[in-house]
């Protein structure tokens, strides 16, 4: 059978890999990528990777191409043996932590993605909860950001506070909440929206909260409690708050 005359030049572009230096093969990369052809980029990272076998953004690179074309254990392959030689590339945890999750193994996902962060750097933490947040992992995104918060108190409040509330944990996210309204009052509506929003589905949970809350900032909490008795239909409870 005949090769199709299209992908002919294809082809033979990609059986002279081996003839080329690492800044034509960097060329030739891009050029597969940006058309959507990261099967046959995949040979240009081996053989830069042959070239070239310390180079962290060209392994990388190799890891997202497979992922592009649904290849998670050969990146759990590959990562796992560069970090055995390389074990502070964060970048490269974080997409074996990825692979992990594709492959349905939550504990290694976790685990990968925790090496990405630097407990002298707090900031590093919020790449790490994002991911577990994302895979619906909210728990562990909590006591990732808790570590941060004992490096950096105050850090994430806000990112807390969300997460609490989608685990519907009231009061530490409306003290986080509250927390960060300290140091962006401009956050107001939003914080009530979403206060609302809950109060739509579980309006005396949090009405409960709100009432038992230290009066410490007196005027906030009228406002919150007042906007979230109205949007769970208690009057009485939005009138008494005013």
């Amino acid at each position: 059978m005949k090769t199709p005359a299209l992908l002919c030049p294809l082809l033979l572009w990609t059986a002279t890999v081996f003839a080329l230096d690492e800044a034509q093969i960097s060329q030739r990369i891009q050029i597969l990528e940006r058309a959507g052809h990261f099967a046959e980029a995949v040979s240009y990272y081996e053989e830069w990777q042959r070239l070239a076998p310390d180079k962290a953004p060209v392994v990388r690179g190799h890891a997202r191409a497979l992922s592009a074309i649904g290849e998670y254990q050969r990146i759990v392959d590959l990562l796992d043996a560069w970090l055995e030689r390389y074990p502070k590339d964060g970048p490269a945890a974080l997409l074996l932590g990825d692979a992990h999750r594709e492959l349905d193994e939550p504990d290694r996902a976790i685990a990968s993605w925790r090496r990405a962060i630097d407990k002298i750097n707090a900031a590093s933490y919020g790449q790490v909860a994002d991911r577990c947040r994302a895979a619906g992992l909210r728990q562990e995104a909590i006591r990732i950001l808790r570590e941060a918060q004992q490096i950096q108190p105050g850090l994430y409040s806000w990112e807390l506070a969300s997460l609490y509330l989608e685990e519907n944990d009231y009061r530490p996210a409306i003290e986080m909440f509250i927390a960060s309204l300290r140091q962006a009052p401009q956050r107001l509506p939003v914080v009530s929206n979403r206060l609302e929003t809950a109060c739509r589905a579980d309006g005396a949970a949090v009405l409960q909260t709100l009432k038992t809350l230290p009066a410490d900032e007196p005027l906030l909490l009228a406002q919150l409690t007042t906007s979230c008795a109205l949007a769970a239909g208690d009057f009485e409870s939005g009138l008494a708050a005013l």
